[in-house]
Protein backbone atom coordinates (compact mmCIF):
# COMPACT_ATOMS: atom_id res chain seq x y z
CA UNK A 1 0.00 0.00 0.00
CA UNK A 2 1.12 3.53 -0.71
CA UNK A 3 1.59 6.19 1.95
CA UNK A 4 -0.70 9.22 1.94
CA UNK A 5 1.55 12.27 2.28
CA UNK A 6 1.24 16.01 2.64
CA UNK A 7 4.09 17.86 0.93
CA UNK A 8 5.01 21.45 1.67
CA UNK A 9 6.92 23.18 -1.15
CA UNK A 10 6.78 26.78 0.09
CA UNK A 11 7.74 29.32 -1.11
CA UNK A 12 7.10 28.12 -4.67
CA UNK A 13 3.65 26.83 -3.76
CA UNK A 14 1.85 27.96 -0.62
CA UNK A 15 -0.68 25.13 -0.98
CA UNK A 16 0.57 21.73 0.16
CA UNK A 17 0.18 18.78 -2.17
CA UNK A 18 -1.73 15.83 -0.76
CA UNK A 19 -1.53 12.47 -2.40
CA UNK A 20 -0.25 8.95 -2.36
CA UNK A 21 3.49 8.63 -2.74
CA UNK A 22 3.84 6.19 -5.62
CA UNK A 23 7.54 6.45 -6.42
CA UNK A 24 10.73 8.29 -5.53
CA UNK A 25 13.54 8.53 -8.05
CA UNK A 26 16.88 10.28 -7.64
CA UNK A 27 15.48 13.73 -8.50
CA UNK A 28 11.71 13.31 -8.87
CA UNK A 29 8.67 12.19 -6.86
CA UNK A 30 5.43 10.76 -8.30
CA UNK A 31 2.16 11.38 -6.47
CA UNK A 32 -1.41 10.22 -7.08
CA UNK A 33 -3.18 13.42 -6.01
CA UNK A 34 -6.14 13.57 -3.64
CA UNK A 35 -8.77 16.25 -4.14
CA UNK A 36 -9.54 16.94 -0.48
CA UNK A 37 -12.66 19.00 -1.25
CA UNK A 38 -14.59 16.12 -2.79
CA UNK A 39 -12.49 13.24 -1.42
CA UNK A 40 -11.44 11.63 -4.67
CA UNK A 41 -8.27 11.01 -6.64
CA UNK A 42 -7.50 13.56 -9.35
CA UNK A 43 -4.56 12.62 -11.52
CA UNK A 44 -0.86 12.72 -10.85
CA UNK A 45 1.94 15.16 -10.14
CA UNK A 46 5.66 14.75 -10.53
CA UNK A 47 7.72 17.20 -8.50
CA UNK A 48 11.39 17.90 -7.89
CA UNK A 49 12.69 16.36 -4.68
CA UNK A 50 14.84 19.45 -4.08
CA UNK A 51 11.71 21.64 -3.80
CA UNK A 52 10.20 19.58 -0.96
CA UNK A 53 10.49 21.49 2.32
CA UNK A 54 8.51 19.05 4.44
CA UNK A 55 6.97 15.66 3.76
CA UNK A 56 4.53 14.34 6.35
CA UNK A 57 3.20 10.79 6.14
CA UNK A 58 -0.44 10.62 7.23
CA UNK A 59 -1.45 7.96 9.73
CA UNK A 60 -3.21 4.83 8.49
CA UNK A 61 -6.38 5.99 10.24
CA UNK A 62 -6.33 9.52 8.75
CA UNK A 63 -9.70 10.88 7.64
CA UNK A 64 -8.81 10.93 3.93
CA UNK A 65 -7.62 7.32 3.95
CA UNK A 66 -10.77 6.16 5.73
CA UNK A 67 -13.03 8.27 3.48
CA UNK A 68 -11.40 6.99 0.28
CA UNK A 69 -11.64 3.41 1.54
CA UNK A 70 -15.34 3.99 2.32
CA UNK A 71 -15.82 5.18 -1.27
CA UNK A 72 -13.85 2.15 -2.53
CA UNK A 73 -11.18 4.41 -4.06
CA UNK A 74 -7.55 3.38 -3.97
CA UNK A 75 -4.40 4.85 -5.49
CA UNK A 76 -2.86 3.37 -8.62
CA UNK A 77 0.44 3.81 -10.36
CA UNK A 78 0.08 4.90 -14.01
CA UNK A 79 1.51 2.27 -16.33
CA UNK A 80 4.33 3.18 -18.68
CA UNK A 81 5.33 6.39 -16.87
CA UNK A 82 9.03 6.88 -16.12
CA UNK A 83 10.32 9.40 -13.57
CA UNK A 84 14.00 8.64 -14.16
CA UNK A 85 14.39 12.24 -15.46
CA UNK A 86 12.30 15.07 -16.88
CA UNK A 87 12.98 13.98 -20.50
CA UNK A 88 12.02 10.38 -19.67
CA UNK A 89 8.87 11.60 -17.95
CA UNK A 90 7.67 13.81 -20.81
CA UNK A 91 8.43 11.17 -23.44
CA UNK A 92 6.54 8.52 -21.46
CA UNK A 93 3.59 10.86 -20.87
CA UNK A 94 3.37 11.51 -24.61
CA UNK A 95 2.91 7.77 -25.15
CA UNK A 96 0.42 7.24 -22.31
CA UNK A 97 -1.63 10.47 -21.95
CA UNK A 98 -3.23 12.98 -24.34
CA UNK A 99 -2.08 16.09 -22.44
CA UNK A 100 0.04 17.17 -19.51
CA UNK A 101 0.56 20.42 -17.61
CA UNK A 102 3.96 21.95 -16.93
CA UNK A 103 4.82 24.36 -14.12
CA UNK A 104 7.84 26.63 -13.78
CA UNK A 105 7.02 27.94 -10.33
CA UNK A 106 10.42 29.47 -9.62
CA UNK A 107 9.89 31.69 -12.69
CA UNK A 108 6.15 32.32 -12.16
CA UNK A 109 4.01 30.31 -9.77
CA UNK A 110 0.76 31.73 -11.17
CA UNK A 111 1.15 30.31 -14.69
CA UNK A 112 1.12 26.81 -16.16
CA UNK A 113 1.07 25.48 -19.72
CA UNK A 114 -0.91 22.52 -21.04
CA UNK A 115 -0.09 20.54 -24.15
CA UNK A 116 1.85 17.63 -25.52
CA UNK A 117 5.47 17.06 -26.34
CA UNK A 118 6.51 18.33 -29.76
CA UNK A 119 10.32 18.06 -29.58
CA UNK A 120 12.98 17.11 -27.08
CA UNK A 121 16.72 17.71 -26.75
CA UNK A 122 19.18 17.24 -23.91
CA UNK A 123 18.30 20.52 -22.19
CA UNK A 124 15.05 21.74 -23.76
CA UNK A 125 11.69 20.52 -25.00
CA UNK A 126 8.99 21.88 -27.26
CA UNK A 127 5.40 21.89 -26.06
CA UNK A 128 2.49 22.05 -28.51
CA UNK A 129 0.14 24.09 -26.37
CA UNK A 130 -3.61 24.04 -25.96
CA UNK A 131 -5.49 27.03 -24.55
CA UNK A 132 -8.23 26.98 -21.87
CA UNK A 133 -10.86 26.86 -24.64
CA UNK A 134 -9.37 23.56 -25.92
CA UNK A 135 -7.90 25.16 -29.05
CA UNK A 136 -4.43 24.19 -30.20
CA UNK A 137 -2.24 27.28 -30.29
CA UNK A 138 1.51 27.42 -30.64
CA UNK A 139 4.59 25.38 -29.92
CA UNK A 140 7.11 26.89 -27.55
CA UNK A 141 10.43 25.79 -26.19
CA UNK A 142 11.13 25.34 -22.47
CA UNK A 143 14.17 24.39 -20.42
CA UNK A 144 14.12 21.23 -18.33
CA UNK A 145 16.04 23.06 -15.60
CA UNK A 146 13.05 25.41 -15.13
CA UNK A 147 10.48 22.65 -14.54
CA UNK A 148 9.19 22.30 -11.00
CA UNK A 149 6.05 20.19 -11.47
CA UNK A 150 4.25 18.22 -14.17
CA UNK A 151 0.59 17.23 -13.78
CA UNK A 152 -1.22 14.64 -15.86
CA UNK A 153 -4.19 12.30 -15.85
CA UNK A 154 -6.41 14.76 -13.97
CA UNK A 155 -9.90 16.00 -14.68
CA UNK A 156 -8.73 19.27 -16.24
CA UNK A 157 -6.32 17.65 -18.72
CA UNK A 158 -8.94 15.01 -19.55
CA UNK A 159 -11.65 17.62 -20.21
CA UNK A 160 -9.35 19.69 -22.45
CA UNK A 161 -8.31 16.60 -24.43
CA UNK A 162 -11.93 15.53 -24.96
CA UNK A 163 -13.06 18.99 -26.03
CA UNK A 164 -10.08 19.33 -28.40
CA UNK A 165 -10.92 15.96 -29.99
CA UNK A 166 -14.55 17.02 -30.54
CA UNK A 167 -13.39 20.28 -32.09
CA UNK A 168 -11.01 18.47 -34.48
CA UNK A 169 -13.78 16.06 -35.56
CA UNK A 170 -16.13 19.01 -36.24
CA UNK A 171 -13.50 20.82 -38.34
CA UNK A 172 -12.83 17.65 -40.36
CA UNK A 173 -16.57 17.15 -40.93
CA UNK A 174 -16.89 20.76 -42.07
CA UNK A 175 -14.00 20.35 -44.53
CA UNK A 176 -15.57 17.19 -45.94
CA UNK A 177 -18.92 18.97 -46.21
CA UNK A 178 -17.37 21.93 -48.04
CA UNK A 179 -15.56 19.54 -50.37
CA UNK A 180 -18.91 18.10 -51.44
CA UNK A 181 -20.47 21.53 -52.11
CA UNK A 182 -21.51 22.58 -55.56
CA UNK A 183 -19.71 25.16 -57.74
CA UNK A 184 -21.39 28.05 -55.92
CA UNK A 185 -20.22 26.72 -52.57
CA UNK A 186 -23.70 25.67 -51.45
CA UNK A 187 -24.59 22.07 -50.67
Amino acid sequence: MYDLVKINRAPIDEHPLEGFLLERAKDLILLNLVNTDVVCLNGYSVIHRRDVRKLKVQGKDAFLIRALRLKNISPSRPSGVSIASWPNLLESLTREFSLFTIHQEWLDNEVCFVGRLATVSASTFGLKEIDPDARWTRSRSYKFKDLTKVDFGGGYEDALARLAAISVRRRRAKVVSLGRAGKDGLP
